[in-house]
């Protein structure tokens, strides 16, 4: 299999081979239980709130074991066991293992178990030495570039060196499974001239120098030992997981990425989905500038191009990439040529015999030459990926382009290995690895946990509810906890008043007032005041709160409709626990657009403000564009606590659920963010054991129809981490990797029943939600923040506003640090993000 395409970026923590942003969760593997032999295992656990809970594990091997894991509030957790003294029951850890955060204490028992299948094939561990070479550029080159250079370097100009093709990442590393004849000091150099499409215009061949330097050599038995429990994962056990992902990448819409597991690896393919530059005539892709020059610039820079009237002396298409805009059009663009000055469109009609249709037309300056070309001569050629924010107008075409329901995406993964013909690729044996597909996907061992039972209020019909599979709704139910008498409350009308009249007005008051009645909450005022009013206008800053709702949608609207507006939390009982006062907390950070500079991330906090779990208030912050850890964390807790402090007792737990961090940062998150937060509590003067726990989306795991509260801890979890798969929503897989740091002595059984339950009380809908809650609100937070600015401003706020020279970022994002609003102190205790578009 040639090397198609280079990872994008690596973490220490698992090879993993996808474009864009770190899979922070994404990529695992299959967990080994304590019995490579098959048969059954039995567990006492509490629950979070204290209840018992018993159940049946399957093991792949033989034997039975037994094992009691700590509730929340104490109790007993099993440990791992050491090499040659494995404990019944428990993973087969080796004592001498570390790891990033809590090494896994035992398997979760909890549920019913039943068989699935996942995107994730088995293959073997190469026997003989890899090879690890350092492959050195003297320009920085783009990636396809750097590719089109070793291929010709191994199949043209040093075939004695490379006696074999070897795969490359497009970067700097080569991984061979032999030896190169580099030279007793196992280095050389190799000068050899090539004509590429990016050689001058003479066509005249390029020197390039590519220096050859081995790296090290690695010895595969280390991931042997580490996907066994006997090693930690280390500098050795990473380049040993490069070494044989080495040529695994995006590939004909396929995701391909080499996971340690408990016992094994696992190659993990998924389809994935990339926008594309549209190929063909660039007018066209541009279409004619009617708006302002610079957000058409914005667009188009780095797009590569091929113009028409240009040929290598090979025939090939010569591409560049776009610069930049003229100012002006191509009739007025002037140069020196031949002793005379003439316009760019002159000298396409002398030079080329063309006239341009669209002389007026801007032009895009090519390369570094600074040569502009008129956009009609120019073509976009297929395959290229936009990485690029994807417009507001294409999200939806975007996203009903790349859903899939779960068991058409398992047949075109089936497909797709097809097509990849692991069993056909030269570079999968040289390296001795054989890739299992003809037993198709693999059949791992998932338990369905149990559903929580939801609590509402009085008066309720069915004063608790039983989701099926994560859904239930409205009907017949009061609100747990209602809010406070409605005494005051107005209307602005932003629609025309012949689309939406005073009697619809009225009829809408009505409908909600009565919405509010079935669900417990009180409207005193019965005639409020609305008023027409134009939607350009300003809105002053007065801390109400507001609910908008569509025009289309309110008229007439039925009693379920004003109730999913007016939806509240529900209360969990599984997450109650009265005799310690637990703070559960979510945090997310959010970066600018690609290709933005000097604009802000904004990080988000959400604390917890009732025993149950289900009511939280937020705080929010600006900081360094694309900066992963929160910086202001500890004065974001205390802020978040000195707020509720009246309203909570002191509590004895605190969890804190992170989201968005990338697999190469969990050592970060621990080492930056978790004194933080206990530099807050010493502030506050409490001293609650604190769990910290990572929770990741955007992983490549998928599997076909599970019901909500499905889990897996084996089969495809990390051979040493504490971490499991959670699909706690009817829908696709989602995923949870809990406890890097852990002072509450969670077992399995009470940390999955914990997150499931908190992914419950999400307050928008009556479903289960693919992450616990606080993490939910937090990411909500982080995309409500960008709106935190005056937008009569200067900042330039729009996400396709052009970009910034990186020496005036620092000064822009001073600038939008100053300029940010912070939330309003009358909402400083409410759920106001809660609030969403009906």
């Amino acid at each position: 299999m040639p090397p198609r395409a280079a990872p994008q970026s690596r973490g220490p923590r698992g090879g993993s081979r996808g474009g864009g942003r770190d899979s922070p969760a994404g990529d695992r593997g299959r967990g080994r239980g304590a019995f490579p032999g098959g048969g059954r295992g039995d567990s006492r656990d509490s629950s979070p709130g204290g209840d018992r809970g018993r159940g049946r594990g399957a093991f792949p091997g033989g034997g039975r074991g037994s094992s009691r894991g700590a509730s929340p509030a104490g109790g007993r957790g099993g440990g791992g066991a050491a090499r040659g003294r494995t404990q019944v029951g428990l993973p087969g850890i080796a004592a001498t293992v570390t790891t990033v955060g809590v090494k896994r204490p035992d398997y979760g028992t909890t549920g019913t178990v039943f068989n699935a299948q996942v995107n994730a094939f088995a293959t073997s561990i190469p026997e003989s030495i890899i090879y690890h070479y350092d492959a050195i550029n003297p320009a920085t080159l783009p990636r396809t570039r750097n590719q089109e250079i070793i291929k010709i370097l191994q199949r043209e100009t040093a075939p004695t060196v490379f006696t074999q093709c070897v795969p490359y990442d497009g970067n700097k590393n080569i991984y061979s499974p032999y030896k190169l004849s580099l030279g007793n000091e196992d280095t050389g150099e190799v000068r050899f001239y090539y004509t590429m499409p990016s050689s001058r215009r003479d066509g005249q061949p390029k020197l390039t120098p590519v220096k050859i330097t081995l790296a090290q050599k690695i010895n595969p038995n280390v991931l042997a030992r580490f996907v066994n429990g006997e090693m930690s994962q280390d500098v050795e056990v990473q380049t040993a997981l490069m070494g044989i992902g080495g040529g695994f990448e995006l590939w004909r819409g396929f995701f391909q990425s080499v996971r340690p597991t408990i016992g094994r690896v696992l190659v993990n393919v998924d389809i994935s989905t990339a926008m594309m530059f549209k190929s063909g005539p660039l007018i066209g892709l541009a279409g004619l500038p009617d708006r302002e020059r610079l957000r058409l610039q914005k667009f188009l820079v780095g797009v590569c191009v091929i113009v028409e009237t240009e040929r290598n002396t090979g025939g090939a298409p010569r591409k560049r990439a776009i610069k930049g805009l003229s100012k002006v059009g191509a009739d007025q663009i002037m140069f020196p040529h031949d002793g005379q000055n003439i316009s760019v469109a002159q000298y396409f009609q002398r030079k080329f015999g063309r006239a341009l249709q669209f002389p007026k037309i801007l032009c895009v300056e090519l390369g570094t030459s600074k040569a502009y070309y008129p956009l009609e001569v120019c073509n976009v050629p297929a395959g290229q990926i936009a990485r690029k924010q994807v417009p507001p107008e294409k999200t939806k075409a975007m996203v009903e382009f790349a859903t899939k329901k779960p068991n058409e995406r398992l047949e075109d993964i089936r497909r797709g290995v097809d097509i990849l013909q692991y069993g056909q690729s030269d570079y999968i044996r040289e390296f001795g690895m054989n890739i299992n597909t003809a037993d198709g996907p693999l059949a791992i061992q998932m338990r369905k946990l149990q559903t929580p039972t939801l609590r509402y209020g009085q008066g309720s019909k069915a004063p608790t509810v039983v989701p099926n599979n994560g859904a239930w709704n409205m009907v017949d139910k009061k609100f747990y906890a209602p809010t406070e008498p409605i005494h005051r409350w107005v209307i602005v009308v932003y629609e025309r008043q012949q689309r939406f009249n005073p009697d619809a007005v009225e009829g809408m008051i009505r409908d909600f007032i009565t919405g509010c009645a079935s669900v417990g909450i009180t409207v005193t005022d019965n005639n409020p005041i609305y008023k027409y009013e134009n939607p350009q206008g300003d809105i002053g800053n007065m801390g109400v709160a507001t609910q908008c709702v569509k025009s289309g949608k309110a008229f007439r609207a039925k009693p379920q409709y004003w109730a999913n507006v007016i939806l509240k939390p529900c209360a969990v009982s599984a997450i109650s626990d009265p005799s310690n006062p637990t703070i559960v907390m979510g945090a997310d950070v959010i970066h600018p657009a690609p290709g933005s500079e000097g604009r802000p991330s904004f990080t988000a906090l959400v604390g917890s403000i009732d025993g149950h779990c289900a009511k939280y208030v937020a705080t929010n912050r600006a900081q360094t564009g694309r900066q992963e850890i929160i910086d202001d964390l500890q004065a974001m807790v205390v802020n978040y606590r000195r707020a509720v402090e009246n309203k909570t007792s002191s509590p004895t737990r605190l969890i804190f659920y992170r989201d968005g961090v990338s697999e190469g940062q969990f050592a970060h998150v621990l080492e930056r963010e978790l004194p933080l937060i206990k530099a807050a509590c010493a502030e506050l003067g409490i001293k609650p054991k604190i769990t910290l726990i990572v929770v990741g989306k955007r992983h490549h795991i998928r599997s076909g129809n599970c019901p909500a509260g499905s889990v897996a801890d084996q089969g495809i979890a990390h051979p040493t981490e504490f971490d499991f798969y959670l699909q706690s929503h009817g829908g696709l897989l989602g995923t949870s990797r809990p406890a890097h740091y852990s002072e509450n002595g969670f077992s399995s059984n009470s940390l999955q029943l914990l997150s499931f339950g908190l992914c419950h009380v999400y307050a928008r809908s009556t479903r289960s939600v693919s992450i616990p809650a606080p993490v939910y609100y937090a990411d909500i937070v982080c995309s409500r923040a960008k709106h935190h600015y005056d937008p009569n401003g200067d900042l330039g706020l729009s996400e396709t506003a052009t970009q910034i020279s990186a020496s005036g970022g620092s000064t822009m994002l001073e600038a939008f640090k100053a300029a940010f609003k912070p939330l309003h102190a009358n909402q400083q205790r409410l759920m106001y993000f809660s609030v969403s578009f009906f």
